[in-house]
This record gives C-alpha cells, sequence and structure tokens, in this order.
C-alpha cells in the first residue's frame, strides 16, 4: 500500500527466514506467489541494502544443500536489522512521506508539501490520487483546497490509521513529531499515565506518546469525534469509563481546550477504545469487574452478548467458570462495541502491518461454525443487516479464547536404569518447568505419550522415544523440553 509490493515481499521474505530459522527457495516462492529466481534476487536485495544501510555483511546466507537462514553471528540482532531495513523502505516511499506530513500536521500548503518531499507539482498530484485510492477502503481521504493538503473524512478511522501506521512503522526507532520532541511530551503526560511507566517496555510508553500527538494534531485542527450513533451504543460505552476512567490525556490542559460537549465524547471513547489499543492501561482486575458488571447490565447491547454467551453454553455446550464467563464477556463486549463503530473495516487495520497479524484461526473449525451458526442467530433482530459479518467477526475471536482454555495432558514413561536417582531427578526437574496438569509423569507405559530413557526402547504406535544419556546432559535437556513442548501443541491441535 504504501511501499511497492515488490518491498513489501522481500521484508515478508526476511521475516519468515528470521521466523521460521531454515527454509527452502522453493518454500520461499510458494509462500510469496513468485519463482525461485525472483526469491533469489530478493535476497541478493536484502543482503545488499542490510550492507549499505546496516554495515552489516552477509546478512541472509544459503549452505549446500540450498538452506537459507540469517548468518549465525547476527541471529541475535536479526528482528532488529528487520524493522530498521523496514523502516528505511518506508523512509524512502513518497507516498509515505506525503502520508507522514499529513498525519503530523493538520494542515500543510503545497509549496510545503513539494519543498520537503522534493517532488515537482505534477508527481504531487499523482501521489494524492494513488495515496486516496489506499485510503477509501478506511473512508478517509486527502482533502485540498487554497489553505493545504489535509487528512478527512471519518474521525475515529482516521485517528486509527495514523495510529496503527505510526507504531508499527517506527516501533519505537525514532519520533515522527519534529514539533515536541520525546523529553518534553515525557514533560506534559500526566503523572498518573506514567505512575507505573517503569513497568512497562518502551514500545509501549512509545506508543502511548504517538497517540497523544496524533489526538493533539486533531484537536488543533478542530476535528473532535462525533457521539455514538444511538444512546444504546452511548450508555454502553460510558460503562467502561464508570468502571475504570483512564482518559488522564484529557484532563488538567494536557491537550489544547476543547468545547466541554466534544470532550466528553472524547473521554468516552477513548475509555472504550483504549482498553484495545492501550490495553496495558487496564489491570486484569478492572477487566474481571468490567465483565461482571456487564453481566448484570440492563444495557440491550450489553444483554445481547450476555444472552448469546449463555445460549452458547447450553447448545455446543461450553463450560466456562464464572471468571471465565466475565472474561469472555468483557473481549466479546469491547469487539461488539468496535464493529458498531467501525462496521466492517474493523479488520482491516492489521492489513496495514508488516508482518500482518492474524488476530483468527487460519481454518474455521467446526466448533467455530458451530458459534457463528448461534451469534448470526443472536443478532438477527437487534443487527438483522450485520448480523453475519458481526458473527463470523466475535465468532472467530471466542474460539480463540477457547483454545486457549483447551488442556490436554501428555503422559510420559521415566525408564532410566543406568543411574540410581536420575528417575526422581527427572520427575522433578519437569514438575519444575511444565504445568503440572499437563505434564503428567505416568508408571503405566502403555498411556504413555512419551517414554524417556537411557536404554534401547523400540518405538511404538502413538509413543516417541527419547535418549537421555545423562541428567547432567543440559543439551539433552533443552532437546527434551522442546519435544515436550512440541508434543504438547501437537495434542491441542488434535483435541481442536
Amino acid at each position: 500500500m504504501l511501499i511497492p509490493d515488490s518491498k513489501r515481499k522481500e521484508l515478508n521474505i526476511l521475516f519468515t527466514i528470521i521466523h521460521e530459522e531454515t527454509q527452502s527457495l522453493q518454500y520461499l516462492a510458494q509462500l510469496q506467489a513468485v519463482s525461485k529466481r525472483t526469491v533469489k534476487e530478493d535476497l541478493a536485495k536484502l543482503n545488499e541494502t542490510a550492507d549499505q544501510l546496516l554495515g552489516i555483511d552477509s546478512l541472509i546466507t544459503a549452505n549446500h544443500r540450498g538452506d537459507i537462514t540469517i548468518n549465525k553471528k547476527h541471529k541475535k540482532q536479526a528482528l532488529l536489522y528487520f524493522y530498521q531495513i523496514k523502516l528505511h523502505y518506508f523512509e524512502d516511499s513518497p507516498k509515505f512521506r506525503l502520508l507522514l506530513q499529513l498525519i503530523i500536521q493538520y494542515q500543510v500548503s503545497k509549496d510545503d508539501l513539494l519543498d520537503k518531499l522534493f517532488i515537482s507539482d505534477s508527481y504531487l498530484y499523482k501521489l494524492v490520487r494513488q495515496l486516496n485510492t489506499d485510503l477509501k477502503p478506511y473512508a478517509i481521504f486527502v482533502a485540498n483546497d487554497r489553505d493545504g493538503y489535509r487528512l478527512a473524512g471519518d474521525e475515529i478511522s482516521l485517528r486509527l490509521f495514523a495510529y496503527v501506521i505510526l507504531t508499527d512503522t517506527y516501533q519505537g526507532m525514532k519520533w515522527p513529531f519534529p514539533q515536541l520532541s520525546l523529553a518534553e511530551l515525557e514533560r506534559r503526560i500526566p503523572n498518573d499515565l506514567l505512575t507505573h511507566a517503569h513497568t512497562r517496555s518502551n514500545n509501549k510508553k512509545h506508543y502511548l506518546f504517538l497517540l497523544y500527538m496524533i489526538i493533539e494534531v486533531r484537536f488543533e485542527g478542530q476535528r473532535y469525534l462525533m457521539p455514538p450513533e444511538t444512546p444504546d451504543l452511548s450508555t454502553f460505552m460510558e460503562q467502561f469509563e464508570t468502571n475504570l476512567d483512564v482518559g488522564y490525556l484529557f484532563y488538567e490542559n494536557f491537550l489544547p481546550k476543547i468545547p466541554e460537549i466534544a470532550l466528553k465524547t472524547e473521554i468516552t471513547f477513548f475509555n472504550f477504545l483504549g482498553r484495545i489499543f492501550v490495553a496495558d492501561l487496564i489491570p486484569a482486575s478492572a477487566q474481571l469487574t468490567m465483565g461482571q458488571k456487564l453481566m448484570r447490565s440492563e444495557n440491550p447491547l450489553s444483554q445481547q452478548i450476555t444472552q448469546g454467551l449463555i445460549r452458547l453454553q447450553k447448545e455446543l455446550p461450553l463450560h466456562l467458570s464464572r471468571e471465565q464467563q466475565a472474561s469472555y464477556t468483557y473481549y466479546l463486549a469491547i469487539f461488539y462495541g468496535m464493529f458498531l463503530i467501525l462496521g466492517e473495516r474493523t479488520g482491516t487495520y492489521a492489513q496495514l502491518m508488516i508482518p500482518q497479524p492474524n488476530f483468527y484461526l487460519e481454518t474455521e473449525t467446526k466448533r467455530q461454525q458451530q458459534i457463528t451458526a448461534v451469534l448470526t442467530d443472536c443478532f438477527k433482530t437487534s443487527q438483522p443487516d450485520r448480523a453475519p459479518a458481526l458473527a463470523q467477526f466475535l465468532a472467530s475471536l471466542l474460539a480463540s479464547l477457547l483454545r486457549s482454555n483447551r488442556t490436554s495432558a501428555l503422559k510420559i514413561y521415566v525408564h532410566v536404569a543406568k543411574d540410581f536417582t536420575a528417575s526422581y531427578v527427572i520427575k522433578e526437574r519437569l514438575a519444575a518447568l511444565f504445568n503440572p496438569k499437563q505434564i503428567v509423569v505416568t508408571t503405566d507405559y502403555e498411556q504413555a505419550h512419551l517414554i524417556v530413557t537411557d536404554n534401547l526402547e523400540r518405538a511404538e504406535s502413538g509413543k516417541r522415544i527419547f535418549y537421555l544419556d545423562s541428567i547432567n546432559n543440559e543439551t539433552a535437556w533443552r532437546k527434551l523440553c522442546s519435544l515436550i513442548k512440541d508434543l504438547c501443541l501437537e495434542q491441542l491441535q488434535q483435541s481442536n
């Protein structure tokens, strides 16, 4: 979108190699739907960029079998190099540079744009037309008049778009707002937001500061959020504010002064959407309390979520504790509200990111289809036009939540004869490293999925053999732990 497809493919190839450690040329070609020759050319370009930009020689290497991997001496810093190369590609893109100027300033004159971007009048016209095509799915566009160029359209979508672009592109490596330094901004930010700053990563603080600046720029242009579309949605969102108000940014005149009615709307939206985009501001205890409050709420939207979850528990059935019910209600309510605010654009913001995250399950399971059917029926009256899309969106979220609760015990049989104390040590160490509900040391050979031994054991169907020659062999222990994790994941996949 903001960089050429060729650069996006290069970045995807690099991330795949970093993430999956070793890959074949054939696999990378299939993944990007290009020829092996193209992949070879992309790898050469990436190495050239790493050399020229970062002074790194041979970032990507290939062995005699053709396996492609990150050079051993660069593996520890490989992810940092990925994001540095990505930022370079974006900053090298005229379209991104144009968009950036329109994000960090409310309005920019034509002369300033031509001067800062080093482009001609005709090329600016071309870039604006291309950018408007890219922005259309997000209900925003580049407007221009005698005063200059600015971003316009749906205000909440515009802010979310700017936030996603800046956080994903910069990753805390650079600060894009020249009008205010990070040090000065930190002095402005309310103490309530910085009280636990030491417990947050630098990136999390950077994201919060970016959000502050985006809001400030929009306020300077007197662009405020419109109130929620319906009274039910308004009272639904206000429940989150009364549960825990995190709208510190809007108090004590840290932001430009705005009309009182607009301020109320801004605080309501920040308290609601902040639970997604700056979620670490909300303690887990407050999330649970909010879920319990929603389950008792008389708000129609809250009741739709609660009744939908009750139906799912009866018809699937789902076996949830009271605490799980509250947590599921909390997450479903937030995403229901987000869908009502943004509509079917809700899932499109992830497409702006490189690498693109996948918030949904790759394949729709039978259970997910059942959840979708129940939720479609639940919402067909309240959301007749959007019930199928809404149900599918929430069903994917719920299916992911249910996967987190699934457990499947892996049974391990220990048969170590050469060391008298080994069996005891192995059992104790496994108990210290893994959840005893998931990893069970059994005395029944027939029930075991994994056999740990220092003898010759013949593999049987459904059983894996691991040879542990010594309890002091740390390399073997690492391999054993890795195997146990892999087997646990296989168990969970099979129970899906």
